[in-house]
């Protein structure tokens, strides 16, 4: 009787921890995917104040020195660019007072590059062009932001200006 316990016992054990596995990997895909509902929720929330507003007007300048500081959350930025060139854009500034992911939803598909304080570029980890949750904008870039101040460049691009939301993933707040 002990031979055939044993001899259940064994399988039985393999089939638990393949299981376990298994569930492991379901539950990393879940947290992967509340990632991405976080982003899609920061984009459905920067897109109502895209169309809504409220707006804060900004001429950005050639270069960083005297750039505008565009931080406020919840609003949106109307950019107006300047000639940089070999185009129209420009440079503000962004100061992030949490390490955390954020949102930068554009109502036009113009080149943007960000920088830390030491110059280096800081890459989005997710861009969307034309997000489903937003038809009104051109494109979303998700950026994790430590805390620090950043340069962002706009441009060149033909357009005269654009209108972004700069908002934390998963950061709440009422309308």
């Amino acid at each position: 009787m002990n031979r055939s316990l044993s001899g259940f016992i064994l399988p039985l054990s393999l089939t638990l921890f393949a299981i376990g596995g298994v569930a492991c990997d379901s539950h990393d895909d879940h947290d992967h995917k509340e990632v991405e509902d976080h982003f899609a929720e920061a984009v459905t929330d920067a897109c109502t104040h895209l169309k809504n507003g409220p707006a804060k007007a900004h001429t950005l300048t050639k270069d960083a020195t005297g750039a505008p500081d565009m931080t406020v959350e919840h609003h949106r930025l109307d950019l107006t660019f300047v000639d940089v060139g070999s185009g129209q854009g420009g440079v503000g500034t962004w100061k992030s007072g949490e390490e955390t992911d954020y949102v930068l939803l554009m109502s036009a598909d113009v080149p943007v590059k960000i920088t830390d304080a030491s110059g280096a570029e800081v890459t989005p980890e997710e861009s969307l062009k034309t997000p489903s949750a937003c038809p009104e904008a051109a494109i979303a870039h998700k950026v994790e932001l430590p805390v620090g101040t950043y340069t962002l460049t706009f441009g060149p691009s033909t357009d005269t200006g654009v209108k972004a939301v700069v908002s934390e993933v998963g950061g709440e707040h009422d309308h």
